[in-house]
């Protein structure tokens, strides 16, 4: 009986053709997983965005705070639980109350969903410890803290300045959420509001700057997706914009990008395995000569025309 079967030669052959296939998708595959990731991303930004605006109109017009007031004083740069009961050692009466008027808490009547909150693929876990029964939720999407207890009125341009975005880079936090950057509230008076001026420091902090901007912990990237943040406007608008255009191989480096309105970094530089990065200020809304003594970050300033 004659049987008829592949030779060594053509099994070789077509095992190749195989290989060479799958080096070519692989890539594309990657790529179109990434994208839907980054549009995903891109939706729930927007989607929190709407939150926050629905948020102001049930507020007298007003934005959530977006820092820690804990009985009567403002302390910058925290990450806070969310849900506001979730870290054992928070789950206090007067720092849950506190939590619980932070921006990824307050706005969940508004969203029904705290899976709205998740960034970036790097997730951090800081080591808390959480409340059994509770589900801390992942956060990685930050609200722009200049817009903090800030009327809609006072918004100069709703289509230009920042509400939310992919402030933690490619870091997602588990189970406490954040603002970047947030108002320097030290100085204010204990019970006192502390707002963005613009045309000085927040009401009652002396010299210094008006705003504070932080990277994530970790492996932090200062990109979302790619080379993109997601970016939503005080009027909803929501965009994945490519930014930290320039990459200096250090923060000396005199290469760097200066488009202050369109991009937050006027640089970024690989510091091990993180980024370093800078922002640029300026004293007024439309001011980009970035004056020695800045006020805020010109990127997040709420009265920006442009």
């Amino acid at each position: 009986m004659n049987r008829k079967a592949f030779t060594l030669i053509e099994l070789l052959v077509v095992i190749a053709i195989i290989a060479i296939l799958a080096a070519i998708l692989f890539p594309v595959f990657a790529q179109a997983k990434e994208a839907a990731k980054k549009i995903s991303t891109l939706s729930n930004a927007k989607q929190l965005g709407t939150g926050l605006i629905l948020y102001q109109n049930d507020s007298d017009d007003c934005f959530p705070i977006a820092e820690l007031n804990y009985l009567g004083n403002w302390y910058s740069g925290c990450v806070v639980p969310t849900p506001a009961n979730c870290v054992t050692s928070w789950n206090t009466p007067n720092l849950v109350s506190a939590s619980n008027l932070f921006w990824t808490n307050t706005i969940q009547p508004y969203t029904k969903s705290y899976d709205l909150e998740q960034g970036g693929p790097s997730l951090s876990d800081i080591g808390d410890v959480f409340v059994p029964g509770t589900s801390p939720a992942l956060s990685g999407l930050t609200m722009n803290g200049l817009m903090q207890l800030m009327n809609g009125s006072e918004i100069v341009a709703p289509s230009a300045a920042v509400l939310l975005w992919g402030g933690s880079g490619n870091v997602t936090y588990k189970g406490r959420g954040s603002a970047n950057p947030d108002l320097n509230c030290a100085g204010v008076a204990q019970g006192a509001p502390c707002k963005f001026s613009s045309s000085a420091l927040p009401a009652g902090t002396g010299t210094g700057f008006g705003s504070k901007a932080y990277s994530a912990i970790g492996s932090y990237r200062p990109w979302t997706w790619g080379k993109t943040v997601p970016i939503v406007r005080s009027d909803s608008s929501a965009k994945s914009r490519r930014v930290g255009v320039v990459e200096s191989p250090n923060q000396a480096d005199p290469a760097r990008n200066f488009d202050v309105w369109n991009d937050p970094f006027n640089h970024v530089y690989p510091s091990g395995t993180s980024y370093g990065f800078g922002y640029y200020g300026c004293n007024s809304g439309n001011d980009s000569a970035g004056p020695t003594a800045v006020y805020y970050w010109c990127f997040f300033r709420p009265d920006r025309e442009k």
